[in-house]
């Protein structure tokens, strides 16, 4: 069976039985149909058996939104995952194992009467990783029972959101979300409960912030109705976005620790995304940086906590740092400096002048944390070129791959 580009089985088996008079037969297959050419007699009959098995779906890597996550299908059905089955109340932290074993199980008092899947893995908080068991249930019964739902959920930790729902205080106190460095990429919604002030500010994983200066990157709500952002030494917005009390907005980041600079998009409750801040610069009164670590969700100077939440923080960067890239003669040489220890593959992709892959080099290999190594690929000439990055399963650099 031929799979579709947009998505893939994680373990491929269609394996299926075809008998006749009760004998199994030969399969013989023309576009999708299974062709049986034999003189037929009064009282033949024929016996289909389609498994049910478990499979894991992942998506094509150009599909943003769905990288380092995956679904399941028993069958042909498509499964699904909410927050009241998976000890949470944010869905988008469930990461699911899928080394663990799978079983599918009848629930008859479940949603009335579903076959259910059920699995391991954890959930994301700012404590660390909480091992969890894990419940899908047949896409077609999804929220009857309140709450949020998912089709794709994190195979990965860098493509869970954290559990934690972020409520705003008026103090400097942050979340920890590790040490991102490089260019980082940020997603989180906020819900606003008035028309108030407050801030998102994102400092270094060793700052210890006590004033508003000490966040290189602020996203910030106003009372006037109106979002923008720190550039450099003052607050402003490169397109206007107003907020409304009660709507959810999600922040979309990309920021580079190296460049000192971060573009912001807002997506309002309707789908409409705007960019906020394009290429903004670090606010110039910060203390220097190596990393993206912390996180502070606070209303403004005089102003009452629990005014805004912030839920489904998620930030993945790169993992290794790209650098001293050349092409001479057909042959591509760059150095990577490791900031996480761990198995990468390392693709050297060259094109044509139409966009055409043309040759594909592929290097794997372990590298250790602050160890930089430096490669040579013979793609020869070509229009174009590009290094893709992978680890468990996720491209980096996070944004991007390198464009030569």
């Amino acid at each position: 069976m031929e799979e579709s580009k947009i998505y893939s089985f994680g373990n491929p088996d269609f394996s299926y039985i075809v008998k006749i008079n009760g004998g199994e037969v030969s399969l013989n297959e023309e576009k999708g149909f299974v062709v049986i050419d034999r003189l037929w007699e009064k009282g033949d009959y024929i016996e289909l058996s389609f498994p049910m098995d478990i499979k894991v779906i992942r998506a094509d890597e150009r599909v943003a939104e769905d990288r380092g996550k995956v679904s399941l299908q028993r069958g042909p059905i498509v499964y699904n995952f909410e927050d009241i089955d998976n000890d949470t109340f944010n869905v988008g932290s469930v990461i699911l194992d899928t080394n663990s074993p799978m079983v599918s199980k009848w629930e008859e008092g479940l949603l009335g009467g579903v076959m259910v899947i059920r699995a391991k893995g954890w959930k994301k908080t700012t404590a660390g990783l909480k091992p969890i068991d894990i419940t899908a249930i047949p896409n077609y019964a999804r929220l009857n029972r309140g709450g949020r739902s998912v089709v794709w959920v994190a195979e990965t930790e860098n493509s869970a959101e954290f559990e934690d729902e972020w409520v705003s205080g008026n103090s400097f106190s942050t979340y920890s979300i590790g040490k991102n460095k490089d260019r980082v990429m940020i997603n989180y919604t906020i819900i606003p409960y008035s028309i108030s002030d407050g801030i998102v500010g994102i400092t270094g994983s060793d700052i210890a912030p006590s004033n508003w200066n000490h966040f290189p990157i602020s996203v910030r709500i106003q009372p006037n109705g109106l979002m923008d952002a720190r550039n450099y030494d003052t607050f402003s917005s490169s397109n206007a976005v107003y907020y409304q009390a009660n709507k959810a907005y999600k922040i979309s980041i990309v920021a580079d620790v190296n460049q000192k600079t971060y573009s912001v998009w807002v997506t309002d409750d309707l789908g409409t995304t705007t960019l906020l801040a394009d290429n903004f610069r670090f606010r110039n009164d910060a203390p220097e940086i190596n990393d993206l670590g912390k996180v502070c969700v606070r209303g403004g100077s005089g102003v009452s906590a629990g005014l805004f939440t912030v839920r489904g923080f998620t930030v993945t960067s790169d993992k290794v740092r790209i650098s001293n890239v050349s092409v001479n003669d057909g042959v591509l040489s760059f150095k990577a400096l490791c900031h996480k220890e761990g198995v990468y593959d390392i693709y050297f992709v060259g094109y044509d002048s139409s966009g055409r892959v043309i040759k594909v080099i592929k290097n794997t290999l372990s590298m250790n944390e602050g160890e930089e190594k430096e490669f040579f690929a013979q793609l020869g000439l070509c229009g174009g070129y590009k290094i893709f990055v992978w680890h468990n399963n996720t491209l980096t650099p996070a944004a991007s791959p390198k464009d030569i």
